[in-house]
């Protein structure tokens, strides 16, 4: 029965650290791309699978500018960079319906049929250089441009968590301490992320040295009472 403990706490400190790692307190809100930015974004009021899960539409990219316009954003499903070149490829408002319930019922802020136009005109395979920005090609046109064999297109998460800058208390706990999804900028908003952050770090090194110290102590009494009963026989 003590040995059955042991692997309960185990498996919770396993748990645990996997919990932590899976949600980290503070995250990269933005990767550049020469003169346009992918952003790490929050779907409101959502429980979609997919969001949750694979986080693939919480990255988006505006064509228009480097702000977050509501009615302008196109979600990148994959990036690559080749040299100095960033190549990725954009949602079709359909694949986005498709892969997320949630947003074709809750779409971002704007006229729907707005949001579908823009989407749909910066959709497929785009490129981003230093002096150009090329966006809705066919997989063909993009392979041709840059001689590529391949697309290897991995998830925006991997190049923004990489290689991105901003950053901030995470998406997840914004959301959960009702905070700012979009970079913050009010003095008052920085101080209260700040301080959220203390109070989750201190939560954290407490649940994980409770574990450990309960992991040690367990030990130590098996092989006490192993010890024991050796003597004993």
């Amino acid at each position: 029965m003590k040995k059955v403990f042991l692997g309960i706490n185990i498996i919770l400190l396993w748990i645990t650290i996997w919990h932590f790692y899976k949600f980290p307190i503070t995250e990269n809100m933005s990767l550049s791309l020469h003169n346009k930015k992918i952003y790490r974004r929050l779907i409101f009021n959502t429980i979609d699978s997919l969001v949750k899960d694979k986080n693939d539409l919480l990255f988006n990219i505006n064509f228009g500018g480097e702000e977050q316009d509501d009615v302008g954003r196109a979600y990148v499903k994959g990036l690559m960079k080749k040299g100095d070149v960033w190549i990725g490829y954009v949602y079709y408002f359909d694949e986005i319906i498709k892969e997320s319930p949630a947003y074709a019922s809750n779409p971002p802020n704007g006229d729907g049929l707005v949001v579908e136009e823009y989407v749909n005109k910066h959709s497929g395979y785009f490129y981003v250089t230093s002096n150009e920005t090329k966006y809705h090609l066919t997989k063909e046109e993009i392979m041709r441009k840059f001689n590529l064999k391949k697309l290897s297109l991995k998830s925006p998460r991997f190049f923004v968590d990489k290689f991105g800058t901003d950053r901030e208390l995470s998406n997840w706990h914004k959301y959960t301490y009702e905070l700012p999804q979009s970079k913050l900028k009010d003095e008052k908003d920085i101080k209260k992320a700040k301080n959220i952050e203390k109070r989750i770090k201190k939560r954290r090194v407490f649940c994980v040295l409770s574990l450990i110290l309960c992991l040690i102590l367990q030990i130590l009494f098996l092989v006490k009472n192993k010890k024991e009963t050796i003597h004993n026989d």
